[in-house]
């Protein structure tokens, strides 16, 4: 149980905005390849529209774990995630935090979406699943804080 509050700890991480509906920009962004990089990222809202892109990717590669070749997968989509978002950390650290912070509201649906289904993966794997869980699980401790 320490491994998976260990993982959820993580999530919560990620829940900087209150849970929403939406998503579909970021889901469709996502979808079709069309992955914005965080080094072209120039405003908050192009920051976030990148977060939401790679949260949407996390939670696509969670949810499709159905064996440890899957897990594998997905801590790869969740370290390369990260590195996007260590960008977007290293990049907007000097940034007006009030611009990032209406940028993060503005887009709360866009954000909320794939952390519940981040989380809701997570759950289920963790109760069906923990041997593919622990193959994902540092992979998920080492994503940055977004603040």
């Amino acid at each position: 149980m320490n491994k998976f509050n260990g993982v959820i700890l993580a999530l919560a991480s990620l829940a900087l905005v209150s849970c929403g509906g939406g998503g579909e920009s970021a889901k469709k962004n996502a979808e079709s390849g069309n992955v914005i990089q965080a080094e072209k990222a120039k405003t908050a809202d192009q920051a976030v529209e990148v977060y939401a892109v790679h949260l949407n990717r996390i939670a696509d590669a969670v949810e499709a774990i159905e064996s440890e070749s899957d897990a594998d997968k997905a801590a790869k989509v969740i370290a390369e995630a990260t590195g996007e978002f260590e960008i977007l950390v290293d990049k907007f650290q000097g940034a007006n935090q009030m611009q990032l912070a209406m940028a993060f509201a503005k887009q709360a649906g866009e954000l909320g979406q794939p952390q519940m289904r981040i989380a809701t993966a997570v759950q289920k794997l963790a109760s069906e699943n923990p041997e593919y869980l622990e193959r994902i699980e540092d992979a998920l401790r080492d994503m940055p804080e977004m603040r």
